[in-house]
């Protein structure tokens, strides 16, 4: 239970959990062009907090893929699959276990691959939930591919974990919802310790208590210690230059 100490503000957790998710898919649609870039090899300048730059169009990599500076992302959409998903379940996740991970990759599957499907979904998400209603036929395809899966998709779709009763509630609803398309061990372990860190943040705990309480939910000792190694590098008092190959890390 945080303390009186460590928490900040008096703003709701569920207001501060509908902003999490505005932001996420504000931030995530002017980034969504940059993706396969950088900001030099961009089309078009930085984007800017008020809007004021064109919506340009471009094709990045795979064939169906289109980039809008300002669009809706992929990754957001996939978001309010899952957020629609359990809230059309009726349930609380704790007691659905593996049938609302059906359920949840029947929708994504029709949301990638049915008749209005997503037009810019990544790859790796298409040759998953590719329209098929067989559940059996979707987790094949997926443990097909689990070595390779390390896309940010299941990091991007994480953030419905924040609004579980319990960090480690957040935690296995997150896990169980990466391993659907992502079942590795850096996949897990990164979609873990943002769920917890995200759960606390948006019940006001302080970012670096926040922080170091969700570092320990990484399962790897491995991750945990990179992950404690980078908080404790980062400057939060100075810009981060992201214009290099790298972005800046």
């Amino acid at each position: 239970m945080a303390t009186n100490a460590d928490t900040q503000g008096e703003m709701r957790p569920t207001d501060r959990f509908v902003w999490a998710a505005r932001a996420h898919a504000l931030w995530d649609a002017f980034g969504v062009p940059y993706e396969f870039g950088t900001v030099q090899t961009a089309p078009f300048p930085a984007p800017s907090p008020h809007l004021t730059e064109p919506v340009f169009r471009q094709k990045p990599g795979a064939p169906r893929r289109v980039g809008v500076l300002g669009q809706v992302s992929d990754d957001t959409e996939m978001a309010l699959v899952t957020m629609q998903t359990v809230l059309a379940c009726g349930q609380a996740p704790r007691d659905l276990g593996d049938a609302l991970d059906d359920e949840m990759m029947l929708a994504y599957s029709e949301w990638a691959g049915g008749p209005h499907r997503c037009p810019f979904a990544g790859g790796n998400t298409r040759a998953i939930f590719n329209g098929s209603t067989d559940t059996a036929a979707i987790r094949k395809a997926s443990a097909d591919r689990a070595v390779d899966a390390q896309g940010n998709g299941c990091l991007m779709r994480a953030y419905p974990a924040f609004a579980m009763p319990s960090p480690e509630r957040a935690v296995a609803f997150a896990r169980s919802n990466c391993a659907l398309s992502n079942d590795n061990w850096p996949s897990l372990d990164i979609v873990s310790v943002y769920a917890a860190l995200g759960h606390r943040l948006v019940r006001g705990v302080k970012p670096d208590t926040a922080l170091a309480l969700a570092v320990g939910h990484a399962a790897a000792v491995e991750d945990a210690d990179v992950l404690r190694t980078c908080a404790s590098a980062v400057d939060l008092t100075t810009t981060r230059d992201v214009t290099g190959k790298q972005k800046g890390w």
